[in-house]
């Protein structure tokens, strides 16, 4: 699991008893909310998550 510094992860790793690897990667805006998932199943790209967050001031 590959976390930032602000405690956020960026890469998670998930085993299967089919012996299949999942990884969901994330991106971040500037406030250290994700706004971008994406998804793979044994290096093959299963889907993409984009999150759009409007901040109030």
């Amino acid at each position: 699991m590959n976390i930032t510094t602000m405690g956020n992860v960026i890469e998670e790793i998930y085993l299967n008893d089919r012996d299949s690897k999942r990884t969901i990667e994330y991106e971040f805006d500037e406030r250290g909310n994700w706004i971008k998932s994406i998804a793979y199943v044994d290096g093959e790209q299963q889907n993409i998550i984009v999150r759009e967050i409007e901040y109030f001031e």
